[in-house]
Protein backbone atom coordinates (compact mmCIF):
# COMPACT_ATOMS: atom_id res chain seq x y z
CA UNK A 1 0.00 0.00 0.00
CA UNK A 2 1.41 3.51 -0.64
CA UNK A 3 2.80 5.80 2.09
CA UNK A 4 2.24 9.42 2.82
CA UNK A 5 5.92 10.81 2.24
CA UNK A 6 5.23 13.00 5.69
CA UNK A 7 2.94 13.66 8.57
CA UNK A 8 0.83 16.06 10.15
CA UNK A 9 2.45 16.62 12.67
CA UNK A 10 6.02 17.74 10.17
CA UNK A 11 3.57 20.00 8.06
CA UNK A 12 2.27 22.18 11.01
CA UNK A 13 6.15 22.25 12.32
CA UNK A 14 7.32 23.63 8.93
CA UNK A 15 4.34 26.31 9.47
CA UNK A 16 5.03 26.33 12.86
CA UNK A 17 1.64 25.56 14.29
CA UNK A 18 2.08 24.47 17.55
CA UNK A 19 -0.81 23.22 18.60
CA UNK A 20 -3.27 22.58 15.77
CA UNK A 21 -7.12 21.64 16.45
CA UNK A 22 -8.45 18.07 15.54
CA UNK A 23 -10.11 19.67 12.56
CA UNK A 24 -7.09 20.92 10.81
CA UNK A 25 -5.44 17.24 11.62
CA UNK A 26 -7.90 15.63 10.10
CA UNK A 27 -7.78 18.24 6.77
CA UNK A 28 -3.90 17.77 7.01
CA UNK A 29 -3.58 14.27 6.62
CA UNK A 30 -6.23 14.33 3.50
CA UNK A 31 -3.90 16.98 2.02
CA UNK A 32 -0.91 15.27 2.87
CA UNK A 33 -2.23 11.99 1.13
CA UNK A 34 -3.38 13.80 -1.48
CA UNK A 35 -0.36 15.60 -2.42
CA UNK A 36 1.74 12.13 -2.08
CA UNK A 37 -0.49 10.80 -4.77
CA UNK A 38 -0.28 13.64 -7.13
CA UNK A 39 4.02 13.57 -6.78
CA UNK A 40 4.00 10.32 -7.75
CA UNK A 41 1.91 10.93 -11.08
CA UNK A 42 3.81 14.59 -11.67
CA UNK A 43 7.29 12.34 -11.38
CA UNK A 44 6.00 9.26 -13.13
CA UNK A 45 7.25 7.41 -10.50
CA UNK A 46 5.40 5.34 -7.66
CA UNK A 47 8.13 5.96 -4.88
CA UNK A 48 6.42 3.94 -2.23
CA UNK A 49 7.61 0.42 -1.75
CA UNK A 50 5.56 -1.66 -4.86
CA UNK A 51 5.55 -4.35 -6.79
CA UNK A 52 5.22 -4.32 -10.52
CA UNK A 53 4.59 -7.37 -12.87
CA UNK A 54 5.45 -7.76 -16.42
CA UNK A 55 5.95 -4.10 -16.55
CA UNK A 56 6.30 -2.93 -20.21
CA UNK A 57 9.85 -0.79 -21.05
CA UNK A 58 11.66 -0.28 -24.09
CA UNK A 59 15.31 -1.19 -23.39
CA UNK A 60 18.27 -0.33 -24.41
CA UNK A 61 21.47 -2.08 -25.57
CA UNK A 62 25.07 -0.29 -25.47
CA UNK A 63 27.91 -1.41 -27.69
CA UNK A 64 29.18 -3.96 -25.21
CA UNK A 65 25.98 -5.67 -25.47
CA UNK A 66 24.69 -5.01 -22.67
CA UNK A 67 21.10 -4.66 -21.80
CA UNK A 68 19.87 -1.46 -19.97
CA UNK A 69 16.88 -1.14 -18.68
CA UNK A 70 15.36 2.17 -16.53
CA UNK A 71 12.48 1.40 -14.10
CA UNK A 72 10.13 4.36 -12.80
CA UNK A 73 11.13 3.64 -9.03
CA UNK A 74 13.81 5.19 -7.17
CA UNK A 75 15.43 2.06 -5.92
CA UNK A 76 14.81 -1.63 -6.63
CA UNK A 77 14.76 -4.09 -3.79
CA UNK A 78 14.28 -7.58 -6.34
CA UNK A 79 14.65 -7.53 -9.69
CA UNK A 80 12.39 -10.97 -10.56
CA UNK A 81 11.82 -11.61 -14.01
CA UNK A 82 12.86 -9.98 -17.22
CA UNK A 83 11.85 -10.78 -20.57
CA UNK A 84 12.71 -10.17 -24.21
CA UNK A 85 10.04 -9.63 -27.26
CA UNK A 86 11.44 -8.70 -30.51
CA UNK A 87 9.58 -6.49 -32.92
CA UNK A 88 6.16 -7.96 -33.72
CA UNK A 89 7.55 -11.48 -33.29
CA UNK A 90 4.63 -13.52 -30.76
CA UNK A 91 7.60 -15.25 -28.91
CA UNK A 92 9.22 -14.19 -25.93
CA UNK A 93 13.01 -14.53 -24.71
CA UNK A 94 13.39 -14.97 -20.75
CA UNK A 95 16.26 -14.06 -19.49
CA UNK A 96 17.36 -16.42 -16.90
CA UNK A 97 19.69 -15.15 -14.06
CA UNK A 98 20.56 -18.28 -12.83
CA UNK A 99 22.07 -19.07 -16.17
CA UNK A 100 25.83 -19.37 -15.81
CA UNK A 101 27.48 -15.74 -16.63
CA UNK A 102 23.99 -14.01 -16.56
CA UNK A 103 24.08 -11.20 -14.20
CA UNK A 104 22.97 -7.55 -13.40
CA UNK A 105 23.24 -4.25 -11.46
CA UNK A 106 21.02 -1.84 -9.47
CA UNK A 107 22.16 1.45 -9.84
CA UNK A 108 19.54 3.89 -8.49
CA UNK A 109 18.50 7.28 -8.72
CA UNK A 110 16.15 9.95 -7.72
CA UNK A 111 14.93 9.54 -11.36
CA UNK A 112 14.54 5.92 -11.55
CA UNK A 113 16.64 3.12 -11.54
CA UNK A 114 19.27 1.59 -14.19
CA UNK A 115 19.63 -1.66 -14.43
CA UNK A 116 21.89 -3.24 -16.37
CA UNK A 117 22.00 -7.17 -17.35
CA UNK A 118 25.23 -8.48 -18.36
CA UNK A 119 26.44 -11.96 -20.34
CA UNK A 120 22.77 -12.27 -22.12
CA UNK A 121 24.46 -11.83 -25.71
CA UNK A 122 22.21 -8.98 -26.68
CA UNK A 123 24.25 -7.32 -29.43
CA UNK A 124 22.46 -8.93 -32.05
CA UNK A 125 19.65 -7.09 -31.43
CA UNK A 126 20.83 -3.82 -31.41
CA UNK A 127 19.10 -2.56 -34.86
CA UNK A 128 16.06 -4.15 -33.63
CA UNK A 129 12.76 -3.28 -32.03
CA UNK A 130 12.73 -4.47 -28.57
CA UNK A 131 9.54 -4.57 -25.88
CA UNK A 132 10.92 -6.05 -22.00
CA UNK A 133 8.77 -7.31 -19.28
CA UNK A 134 9.99 -6.62 -16.26
CA UNK A 135 8.72 -7.36 -12.88
CA UNK A 136 10.67 -6.53 -9.74
CA UNK A 137 9.91 -5.08 -5.96
CA UNK A 138 11.54 -1.30 -5.65
CA UNK A 139 10.36 2.29 -3.85
CA UNK A 140 11.11 3.86 0.04
CA UNK A 141 9.62 1.65 2.52
CA UNK A 142 9.07 4.41 4.95
CA UNK A 143 9.68 7.77 5.83
CA UNK A 144 13.04 7.46 6.84
CA UNK A 145 13.80 6.40 3.83
CA UNK A 146 12.94 9.30 2.00
CA UNK A 147 15.88 12.03 0.98
CA UNK A 148 15.39 15.14 2.51
CA UNK A 149 15.38 17.21 -0.23
CA UNK A 150 12.15 15.80 -1.46
CA UNK A 151 10.44 15.28 1.99
CA UNK A 152 11.18 19.40 2.62
CA UNK A 153 9.24 19.89 -0.80
CA UNK A 154 6.40 17.35 0.10
CA UNK A 155 6.24 19.32 3.75
CA UNK A 156 6.49 22.62 1.22
CA UNK A 157 3.73 21.63 -0.98
CA UNK A 158 1.11 20.38 1.50
CA UNK A 159 1.64 23.22 3.95
CA UNK A 160 0.83 25.60 0.43
CA UNK A 161 -1.92 23.48 -0.13
CA UNK A 162 -3.51 23.72 3.33
CA UNK A 163 -3.04 27.44 3.68
CA UNK A 164 -4.39 28.13 0.15
CA UNK A 165 -7.83 27.29 1.49
CA UNK A 166 -7.44 30.81 2.61
CA UNK A 167 -6.97 32.50 -1.12
CA UNK A 168 -7.54 30.06 -3.45
CA UNK A 169 -7.24 32.45 -6.47
CA UNK A 170 -4.04 34.55 -6.00
CA UNK A 171 -5.75 36.75 -3.65
CA UNK A 172 -4.53 38.36 -0.43
CA UNK A 173 -5.03 36.56 2.34
CA UNK A 174 -4.89 37.48 6.19
CA UNK A 175 -3.67 34.18 8.31
CA UNK A 176 -2.55 34.08 11.64
CA UNK A 177 0.99 35.11 11.13
CA UNK A 178 -0.25 38.88 9.29
CA UNK A 179 -1.27 39.60 5.87
CA UNK A 180 0.30 37.59 2.81
CA UNK A 181 -0.48 36.87 -0.83
CA UNK A 182 -0.91 33.60 -1.58
CA UNK A 183 -0.43 32.57 -5.27
CA UNK A 184 -2.51 29.78 -7.46
CA UNK A 185 0.57 27.63 -8.40
CA UNK A 186 2.97 25.39 -6.82
CA UNK A 187 5.83 27.17 -5.88
CA UNK A 188 8.60 27.06 -7.93
CA UNK A 189 11.47 25.54 -5.97
CA UNK A 190 8.77 22.55 -5.09
CA UNK A 191 8.40 21.66 -8.71
CA UNK A 192 12.29 21.91 -9.49
CA UNK A 193 12.57 19.44 -6.28
CA UNK A 194 10.34 17.14 -8.29
CA UNK A 195 11.66 17.82 -11.80
CA UNK A 196 15.18 16.00 -10.02
CA UNK A 197 12.85 13.13 -9.18
CA UNK A 198 11.23 12.85 -12.33
CA UNK A 199 11.25 9.52 -14.23
CA UNK A 200 13.98 9.64 -16.75
CA UNK A 201 13.04 7.28 -19.49
CA UNK A 202 8.79 8.26 -19.38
Amino acid sequence: MPIDYTTAADVFAYGRVLTPTVAETAVMESVITAVSRKADKTCVQQFSLTTYTNYILTPRIDVEGSLILYLPSPTVTLLTSVTIRTGNVPLTQPINFIQTGVQYDVIPNSFGSKVVIYGFAMSPYRERILRAYVSWSGGWVNIAAIPDDFKFAIDRWCWFAFKQREAPFDRTAVPELGIVTIPGAIPSDVTDVLNRYTWYYR
